[in-house]
């Protein structure tokens, strides 16, 4: 393991184990590829952990955001939880009280107004 984890190649390993120890091809080959399965199992482990505290931090901080009524900073968190869950380029359709309907695209935290559709007689 430790001469995959320094980046050496399989012919490399190969020819170095077998003078070393004495295995075969097939035996290093198995090894090699153990060591890949454990390696791919730790890269999605940490890969889910670490979506899983980037997630868990946003959250905090939005809802810190919120109870301090700093809405500003609020929505560039929301902007950066909906990247983080594949949200940001999808299109929204918002129904708000009394029919009002806001339908907005690609909504970015720092512009002034992102709606692009607003039925005027229905606010009405």
């Amino acid at each position: 393991m430790d001469l995959l984890l320094k980046g050496h190649r399989r012919g490399e390993i190969v020819e170095a184990l077998s003078l070393k120890y004495g295995v075969t091809q097939r035996v290093i080959d198995k090894t090699i590829a153990k060591c890949n399965g454990y390696f791919k199992q730790i890269a999605e482990t940490s890969q889910v952990e670490h979506f899983n505290k980037a997630l868990g931090q946003l959250e905090t901080l939005y809802r810190e955001c919120i109870v301090k009524a700093d809405f500003a900073t609020a929505l560039k968190v929301r902007t950066e939880l909906n990247k983080l869950l594949g949200l940001s380029t999808q299109h929204i359709d918002l129904t708000v009280r009394s029919n009002v309907n806001i339908s907005f695209d690609g909504f970015d935290a720092d512009a002034e107004s992102n709606i692009t559709d607003i039925d005027a007689e229905e606010i009405t």
